[in-house]
């Protein structure tokens, strides 16, 4: 009776071979469609303003309904991968009772064995099945909770930026790229990067959008290492100065303005963590933000939602530049810092930004050239190479694409001039 009980056994395990035969790859798959459909869900639902701006409501329904109908798909391929052998699992779950019951009988009759065992031995069969039935469902929840540490730990082992634990010194602030080549997922960014920044100068960074100026940058602080060339500070390579160091001696004001779901004075402090109040609120002011911070129910402790959502774009780049000042480093680098300024500000806005430069090294990606018309010196960047330097007036004669630029510049201020000419007469 023992081995009939025990029978059934080598069934359940061979159906459940079979059953996770293709269950590691299902899973893996799974958790794909999963987060595709997530990810369109959440841009749906943010994007939803533009969406309906735009009238482009079909199209984008429609990115997010395939997303969701590739995951019902998945569902269903996994349903009809696993069915067989699912259904051969249970129905081996049960086969012991029926060769403990025929075993059973036969002994019964035979008079080898009593009722009493045949039904012991009928409860410990059924007793075998409910272990078996949770070691399955054990086995899919583990290969799940595997999954999503393999995804954690593919991210926990992304190459981090890597420290000296020698960490030299510098004599100045000179900077300088020396035939620096950068790739970004294999497809070269950067050629033959090569040029000096003195110590309180301005460089301007100009050219198309997309030709590399502002991944020059970011090489700077080191967001990215450098593999080709080398990138020196004080005539040290940048990898051979603590991160630390090398942070507390530059500054950003970025394109894409970070803010924290948190108070405006918090937002601002982060760029001195131990400044007293007073240089928080001094630097707001120098950045023009004050006025239209007191203005607010909470003053400074108005909390301004998730990426400053209950700001305006100029607002929120104004305490960007506050935050600057409160930093007071002496490279400063402007990723094009003036993109999302009303014009009524502009003139204030760069009076700010003339206080947060002076006496610093500047350096400035800009669109607008008219703000860039005094640097010291202006890089023209053209698919991932400098293509020529030298000053406004330099470049103005001997560089057609700057030229070609400089002429857009000039016919959109005028195109905006005659726009405000026409509003104020009642013509537009």
């Amino acid at each position: 009776m023992t081995l009939a009980t025990l029978a059934g056994i080598p069934l359940v395990i061979l159906s459940q071979i079979f059953l996770f035969k293709d269950l590691e790859p299902l899973t893996k798959g799974y958790n794909e469609a999963l987060e595709k459909m997530n990810s369109s869900i959440i841009e749906y639902v943010q994007g939803m303003s533009v969406v309906k701006a735009f009238a482009n409501t079909t199209e984008s329904y429609a990115k997010y309904s395939n997303a969701v109908i590739d995951y019902h798909e998945y569902e269903e391929k996994w349903a009809r991968k696993t069915v067989l052998p699912w259904t051969a699992f249970t129905v081996s779950l049960t086969a012991n009772i029926a060769t403990i019951l025929i075993v059973g009988i036969w002994l019964l009759e035979k008079g080898s064995l009593s009722l009493a065992t045949l039904v012991l031995f009928l409860v410990l069969g059924l007793g075998i099945t409910a272990p078996l039935l949770r070691l399955v469902q054990y086995s899919e929840i583990f290969l799940r909770v595997r999954e999503g540490a393999n995804r954690i730990q593919d991210l926990l082992q992304e190459l981090s930026i890597a420290q000296t634990n020698e960490p030299k010194t510098v004599r100045d602030l000179t900077l300088e790229f020396r035939g620096v080549d950068f790739a970004y997922e294999k497809e070269l960014v950067l050629k033959g990067i090569d040029f000096k920044v003195l110590p309180q100068t301005t460089t301007a960074l100009v050219g198309p959008s997309g030709s590399g100026k502002t991944t020059i940058t970011r090489l700077i602080p080191r967001f990215w290492d450098i593999e080709i060339g080398e990138i020196l500070l004080g005539g040290v390579n940048i990898k051979d100065l603590s991160l630390d160091y090398l942070m507390s001696q530059i500054t950003f004001v970025f394109q894409d303005v970070v803010l924290f779901d948190d108070t405006i004075y918090e937002n601002i402090a982060m760029g001195k963590l131990d400044a007293p109040g007073e240089a928080v609120i001094e630097a707001a002011k120098l950045a023009q933000c004050d006025d239209f911070i007191n203005e607010l129910p909470d003053g400074y402790q108005t909390v301004i939602g998730e990426k400053g959502r209950f700001l305006s774009g100029g607002q929120k780049q104004r305490i960007a530049i506050a935050r600057a000042i409160l930093k007071d480093a002496p490279i400063v680098i402007l990723d094009e810092a003036t993109a999302f300024i009303d014009p009524e500000n502009e003139v204030l806005i760069q009076s700010a930004l003339s206080q947060l430069v002076s006496q610093k090294t500047l350096i400035i990606i800009a669109h607008r050239l008219g703000t860039i018309v005094n640097a010291d010196q202006i890089l023209v960047v053209d698919r991932g190479e400098i293509i020529d330097r030298g000053t406004h007036s330099e470049l103005l004669i001997n560089n057609r694409l700057y030229q070609k630029m400089w002429n857009a510049y000039v016919q959109a201020q005028q195109w905006s001039f005659q726009q405000q000419s026409s509003d104020r007469h009642g013509c537009f």
